[in-house]
């Protein structure tokens, strides 16, 4: 499975190009679009292991060159691209070339949105949504990004005192990550994600440990994933709201 949520369409029709890119934002995914094989091999080695969406009709370089291409040549560096083929034909003789040129599956065109997000889920394992790209804060307790569910209280004393560790905790175990990471040492971001993934999931931060747990399996295998950064960035910003949220609803209350 392809963890990554930006799919690599390479299609040269503007209203494909504008129908996939709806679609994928509808269905949580992001994209980056190519109109041709050779702007998309131009720059594949900037790009991490991902989803091809590939025309197979295109100028200049067309999909079976292509694909082709990126399994004689691009995965050398050890990235992985699962490349499904976008097809208008039918016949069983362009469907046999498409599978002899190295492409993983394909769809036929007019492509739906059902199609696609069946056919996506065969290969991608998504990333949470961050919530921090999606929810405003508010002082006034809607849209709260965490639940006091799990500590099955009503002592606002003992309450407090607990937010308030993960309030004065929180931005230490962040900075610390961030630090391991800007000096690549794995093993200290690996058990700060793993200290830190509890105290998100106490308090029903949707999505947030999940992230922790891919920052920690990839600090355990050494992966300088460049969705790190992202991801780091992701945690911080949630936390910031998340205490921000609690700081109004709760000690100001």
């Amino acid at each position: 499975m392809i963890q990554n949520n930006r799919i690599i369409v390479v299609e040269d029709s503007e209203a494909d190009q504008l129908l996939f890119t709806k679609y994928l934002q509808q269905l949580g995914y992001e994209s980056v679009c190519f109109r041709n094989g050779r702007e998309l091999i131009d720059e594949i080695n900037k790009l991490p292991s991902s989803v091809i969406l590939l025309d197979v009709e295109l100028p200049v370089m067309n999909g079976m060159e292509t694909s082709r291409h990126i399994r004689n040549f691009c995965e050398s560096s050890g990235n992985r691209y699962v490349i499904i083929g976008i097809t208008g034909h039918e016949a069983v003789e362009i469907i046999d070339e498409i599978v002899a040129s190295g492409f993983d599956d394909c769809l036929h065109k007019p492509v739906s949105r059902k199609d696609l997000e069946a056919k996506l889920k065969q290969y991608v394992k998504q990333l949470p949504v961050c919530q921090a790209n999606i929810t405003s804060t508010n002082g006034n307790g809607e849209n709260l990004l965490y639940s006091l569910d799990m500590l099955d209280t009503d002592d606002q004393e003992f309450i407090q005192s607990i937010v308030h560790m993960f309030c004065d905790n929180t931005p230490e175990f962040i900075s610390s990550m961030k630090t391991a990471y800007a000096s690549r040492d794995w093993e200290t971001l690996r058990q700060v994600a793993h200290k830190l993934k509890p105290h998100f999931i106490f308090f029903s931060v949707d999505g947030i440990s999940d992230i922790l747990h891919t920052i920690e399996e990839f600090a355990r295998a050494g992966n300088d994933d460049p969705r790190m950064p992202e991801m780091l960035e992701c945690v911080d910003r949630t936390s910031k709201l998340v205490i921000k949220q609690m700081e109004a609803n709760i000690f100001n209350n």
